[in-house]
């Protein structure tokens, strides 16, 4: 699981560069190699680890396919996904969101794209195929039986689940370990699609939105490893939400929805070490960099070119302190705090 962690934090920082350039991809890289939240769920010997890893694969072949309309691409694509299958059944989104991504070619003429979903279709699914060959071959009627009772779970997923899914992270089926990075990931989806770059909308926004159908349809909210597949494309919607405060200006909501994560790991730090006293910075600090950026924000233009690198400095030292924050805390979660944690 570590290795499979470690790949896929690799495969997240991969796929951001080719959507969107080595900004958002070292930004995601760092993102993701220090969320408290990864850092314990991807040891955690659970298959969603490995499902996101083919997953991940799969969304980066195709993207080399679209850019290089290179068939071997395809046929890696249709691999990764149907080993995303075999990892667990709900890798199922792999394929539907292959599917739909495939079909997004207007260029291509009609018979070459019906021939790459089909070859796409066939080879991913056969994979899929392992599961009754395997059952057959071991013992029908229990494979039978096992596959029913599976299907028969109890449904507990409870009457609020998008509410829990955005304000809650998970790791076991008890206990929570609160990470503000997911919630920044949710509304740098709101970003990104507001944007219209079709990239984001086919790469990052309609995975999630496929694997919310599945989600939604097993009805295990109870279990935070069924929220894995979410974190790869929240955390690059967070990246690409931030490292355009990087690129262009940075805004006042960039610059205050920061302060979600550094507010949640300082307060888990302070309960690990109580002896440390931050209370008289936090009351100074804040506001005076929220007034900072309030001020920047609503100056008239020519001024805000004036002052454009005095903001930027001060929100990438933000960024900074927010990161060091996460080492900080993912080198105090001992195993024995982490499951005392909220």
């Amino acid at each position: 699981m570590a290795i499979a962690g470690v790949v896929t934090v690799a495969l997240t920082g991969w796929l951001a560069f080719l959507l969107a350039g080595p900004v958002v991809s070292l930004t995601t890289l760092i993102l993701i190699g220090t969320s408290p939240l990864m850092v314990v769920s991807s040891r955690i010997g659970q298959s969603e680890n490995l499902l996101i890893v083919f997953w991940l694969l799969n969304l980066i072949f195709l993207s080399l396919h679209l850019s290089g309309a290179n068939r071997k691409w395809l046929w890696l694509a249709a691999i990764a996904s149907g080993l995303s299958m075999l990892s667990k059944v709900s890798g199922i989104v792999s394929v539907i969101a292959g599917v739909i991504i495939l079909l997004h070619q207007p260029r291509k003429r009609l018979a070459v794209l019906v021939s790459e979903i089909v070859l796409f279709g066939v080879v991913s699914l056969s994979f899929f195929a392992l599961f009754f060959v395997y059952g057959a071959a071991i013992d029908w009627n229990v494979f039978k039986n096992i596959w029913t009772s599976n299907i028969d779970r109890t449904y507990d997923i409870g009457f609020s689940p998008i509410f829990n899914l955005i304000t809650t992270t998970k790791i076991t089926i008890s206990k929570l370990l609160t990470d503000g990075w997911p919630l920044l990931g949710w509304f740098g989806l709101s970003f990104l699609y507001g944007w219209r770059d079709e990239k984001s909308k086919y790469f990052v926004l309609l995975p999630i939105l496929i694997y919310l159908v599945f989600f939604l349809l097993m009805g295990s909210s109870s279990y935070g490893w069924y929220r894995t597949p979410f974190m790869p494309f929240l955390f690059i919607a967070a990246a690409w939400f931030l490292s355009d405060g990087v690129k262009n200006v940075p805004r006042m909501l960039q610059a205050v929805l920061l302060l979600i994560p550094l507010g949640i790991n300082v307060g888990k730090i302070v309960e690990i070490l109580p002896s440390i006293s931050l209370t008289p910075y936090l009351r100074l600090g804040l506001p005076s960099l929220i007034l900072v950026f309030v001020l920047f924000e609503f100056l008239p233009s020519n001024i805000q070119t004036k002052y454009q690198k005095i903001a930027k400095a001060l929100y990438l030292l933000l960024f900074t302190i927010a990161i060091l924050s996460n080492i900080v805390l993912d080198y105090l979660m001992t195993p024995e705090y982490w499951l005392q944690m909220n």
